[in-house]
């Protein structure tokens, strides 16, 4: 049986409106979440295309979910100061596909195979979607309902709010609510806030689900 990967196609939501200065600093800001996703999958890479798009391989698909989730965050976190001073947030539409890869050669950039055709024609498809903003799909095998789990966990982090997602971003890479007040200078009852706020304790049960299953 062949090797089932788990690949990111990505697109930043509203991308035509930026200044080509603010594209140069979002390509820039995209290539900057490639160590932490290696930091969960040490052989996951990714590469920025067209600047404003992201495509990655992520050998352990366990990590797959956690990663896409970081991904919204981080991005949701940016703000791009063009020259008329305008801070612009942008969100980010994120699909996982699941299969199999006839090519996987991060020295030269190339991704060939199901896992990243699935993810690239549901992103397609979510660029004329309402609402959807995280989506997993497999032409191999059948995951309807984590399909379903996505569906919500994007839609709470694209109504979240850039100081939730600040939070979330930190939980999801496991620090403790401690640290992360001490790194954002919040009081820790504060950061507990903006966790509950977010629905922390239902995201942590629904990443130790996908996580600890072998879909």
């Amino acid at each position: 049986m062949n090797k089932v990967y788990a690949t990111l196609s990505a697109d930043i939501v509203d991308s035509t409106s930026l200044s080509a200065e603010d594209t140069v600093k979002l390509k820039e800001s995209l290539e900057g979440f490639f160590p932490v996703m290696k930091s969960f999958c040490g052989e996951a890479w990714g590469r920025v295309v067209r600047g404003d798009s992201v495509e990655c391989v992520i050998p352990e698909v366990a990590q797959s979910l956690r990663i896409a989730l970081l991904l919204k965050c981080y991005v949701k976190m940016l703000e791009l100061d063009s020259a008329s001073r305008a801070k612009k947030k942008k969100g980010i539409r994120v699909v996982i596909g699941l299969g199999s890869l006839r090519i996987n050669d991060k020295k030269n950039g190339i991704i060939d195979g199901e896992a990243i055709y699935n993810s690239g024609r549901e992103l397609d498809k979510l660029s004329g979607s309402d609402g959807i903003t995280l989506s997993l799909v497999s032409s191999e095998m059948n995951v309807g309902g984590y399909s379903a789990l996505c569906d919500i966990l994007g839609f709470v982090v694209t109504r979240a709010t850039g100081k939730q997602c600040q939070v979330l971003y930190h939980l999801l890479l496991g620090e403790t609510q401690m640290q992360i007040a001490k790194k954002l200078g919040l009081e820790q009852p504060t950061v507990n806030q903006h966790a509950a706020a977010v629905g922390w304790s239902a995201i942590q049960r629904a990443l130790s689900k996908y996580e600890s299953e072998n879909i």
